[in-house]
């Protein structure tokens, strides 16, 4: 019974050595092991790692994006403010978000 595959292609080294572990050695083992059980042959390919990563090449709505960046704005201005609501919303150039504002 085969268990996966053994090999990883050149394209799948650097793409995974491309990608952002912020997880940690167990995130890039767990990768490693899907990709070589879904591996349908004994080599891992990049696109196999992708899959098992979960990669998209889906591109994000208008609104998605806006959403993300809204929220990751609003979590670096709180950083900066070390939480302080009332601080955070008199920065310059803090304005509640609303659907209009684009």
């Amino acid at each position: 019974m085969r268990t996966g595959a053994e090999d990883l292609l050149a394209e799948a080294i650097e793409f995974l050595a491309a990608a952002e572990w912020p997880g940690n050695v167990r995130q890039l083992r767990a990768v490693l092991r899907e990709a070589s059980v879904l591996a349908p042959g004994p080599v891992v390919t990049a696109e196999l790692v992708q899959q098992a990563m979960g990669a998209s090449t889906r591109v994000p709505s208008f609104d998605e994006a806006r959403d993300e960046f809204t929220r990751n704005y609003l979590i670096q201005l709180l950083k900066v403010t070390r939480g302080n609501v009332s601080q955070a919303a008199g920065s310059p150039g803090a304005t509640a978000p609303t659907s209009t504002s684009c």
